[in-house]
């Protein structure tokens, strides 16, 4: 186990420890569980006539079989996108994240590039929700995959850390998505931004060979644009109509709150000429403030 892990609010724990095997065929298994997002896209936009049932023969109270009419009453049901089964979706999740962890210290065109693969995943994430491309739970499932990503273990969280403003800029616009009259796509974004803060946390105090532990505060953490970008995530979730979001919200306004206080060097304030608004800049809890001010 991790010696010192930063538990997930959800239940997951960023581990530290590596395989001790490599596994080499991770590139070719991951391009085989890629394709199963075409698979769901492709089956929940299709018309199921192709699957019609309806003229296999039955057996007559004469004994013998006749073709079925087709009857309306008599039609199958559409079968079922793969990824709209949650349990499909988060084992699909679980064996991605497996994947790139397992594939990205091999060496030559053996290696699975992290980088591109959370790139892409954010690109589908973004999609329009009433596209064709984005039916079937494609976009949950991206968006899923880029939050176990940033916490499997510290190598992937070291790769993810610097894309926390694009993944909080993703999760912000998840946000805004109306959804199908429920909030699981909304509620995965706020678990998303909950990793990422996590993973650079974790990150940060790797970098100053401390465990992150005895220390509330964790400035430099985020780049200031992400910084930015939390804060404004923070009331868009708070006053989200889902009593679900608005508790993982909380959470993240929570893991959070020690990266938005700032370190300011002595003296900043006169050399930057004073005034009211350079005061307020120079506070080092002027984020922490802004960020913690919802109902």
């Amino acid at each position: 186990e991790d010696d010192n892990p930063i538990a997930h609010p959800f239940g997951n724990k960023l581990k530290t420890q590596y395989p001790a095997e490599q596994f080499t065929a991770a590139r070719s298994i991951l391009a085989v569980l890629m394709k199963l997002l075409e698979v769901s896209s492709a089956m929940a936009t299709s018309d199921g006539n192709a699957n019609n049932v309806d003229a296999s023969p039955q057996i007559t109270t004469s004994g013998k079989s006749k073709m079925a009419t087709g009857s309306p009453k008599q039609k199958q049901h559409k079968p079922l996108a793969p990824l709209l089964s949650t349990p499909i979706r988060n084992t699909w999740v679980e064996c991605i994240s497996l994947c790139l962890a397992l594939g990205s210290s091999l060496p030559g065109n053996l290696r699975t590039d992290p980088y591109t693969f959370v790139n892409k995943m954010l690109e589908i994430s973004n999609w329009n929700p009433r596209s064709k491309m984005a039916a079937g739970g494609v976009r949950l499932a991206a968006l899923q995959v880029v939050g176990r990503v940033c916490s499997l273990n510290i190598d992937l969280a070291k790769r993810t850390a610097p894309y926390a403003w694009e993944i909080l800029q993703c999760c912000h616009k998840g946000l805004l998505s109306g959804g199908a009259g429920e909030p699981g796509h909304r509620a995965a974004c706020v678990k998303t931004a909950c990793c990422v803060v996590i993973s650079c946390r974790k990150v940060a105090s790797g970098v100053r060979g401390g465990d992150g532990a005895d220390s509330f505060s964790v400035p430099g953490a985020m780049e200031e644009r992400a910084v930015q970008e939390g804060i404004k995530f923070i009331k868009r979730a708070t006053s989200d109509k889902y009593p679900e979001v608005r508790l993982g919200a909380a959470m993240f306004a929570g893991l959070i709150a020690p990266m938005l206080i700032r370190n300011i060097p002595t003296g900043s304030l006169s050399r930057n000429g004073g005034g009211r608004d350079n005061e307020e800049l120079a506070t080092p809890l002027a984020w922490l403030e802004e960020g913690t001010q919802f109902g």
